[in-house]
């Protein structure tokens, strides 16, 4: 049995992970997917000051205090920044770290360094034109394709994220996701990582994998995520 953690992009909390979470339980592993302060469950938290640091630090306390070992850490999207935050932080408690279809930062990085330039301006201008400097609002998910059925399931979900997510730089001096057992898993249907995919896919350190999906995955393609992380789970002791 695995022990899977996930932590969940911007803007949708872990709710958006529960048909993946359905068939890893299925195959009897553990899962925990936890909301970040300010989304999800616990979007009356968000303030400005709501950061990386902030979602690292909770992370971290989580898998002290539940003593959990062994664990696949799972980032998807911006979660990619929050686990590379904790790889360094409790390595040891660490089986693997996956970051899906997500930035795979450095110290001293942010999130906006991973991002296409445009993808910066819309959230600085948002902020600024309907956020009061800080609250980003959601996107419109239609522009992933999803159907209506699983636009009207995500609604409820959705809620704004922290401008200091994304401007934050990672608190990670010993780089210590880069000494782990680590995946890389590409949505081709989405281009936003498309470069890092690229880098990643060359380097005989990374368990490199794709999905034949859109950014959303777990929304689109619930059992073939469910899949790939278990794979990769296999995998994990396995590679340098």
């Amino acid at each position: 049995m695995a022990t899977f953690v996930i932590v969940p992009c911007h803007f949708l909390g872990a709710a958006a992970w529960e048909r993946v979470g359905d068939v890893l339980q299925a195959a009897g592993h553990r899962v925990l997917a936890p909301d970040p302060r300010g989304w999800g469950e616990r979007r009356a938290l968000l303030t400005s000051d709501t950061g990386l640091t902030t979602h690292v630090d909770e992370l971290t306390q989580i898998l002290v205090a539940e003593d959990l070992r062994g664990v696949t850490l799972i980032g998807h999207s911006y979660g990619g920044m929050v686990v590379a935050g904790v790889a360094d932080r409790v390595p040891d408690r660490l089986a693997e770290v996956v970051f899906l279809d997500a930035p795979v930062p450095r110290h001293g990085d942010t999130l906006f360094d991973h991002l296409p330039e445009w993808v910066p301006d819309w959230y600085r201008e948002h902020a600024r034109t309907v956020g009061n400097g800080w609250r980003v609002p959601p996107p419109d998910l239609e522009v992933h394709g999803l159907p209506a059925a699983d636009l009207a399931w995500l609604a409820p979900m959705l809620g704004p994220v922290s401008l200091r997510t994304c401007e934050e730089p990672l608190e990670a001096p010993g780089d210590g996701a880069w000494a782990l057992p680590r995946s890389f898993v590409w949505c081709r249907g989405y281009a936003m990582f498309e470069t890092t995919a690229a880098r990643i896919r060359a380097d005989p350190g990374w368990n490199y994998r794709e999905l034949a999906s859109g950014h959303l995955p777990m929304v689109t393609h619930p059992a073939q995520t469910a899949e790939l992380l278990m794979e990769v789970d296999r995998l994990g002791g396995d590679r340098p």
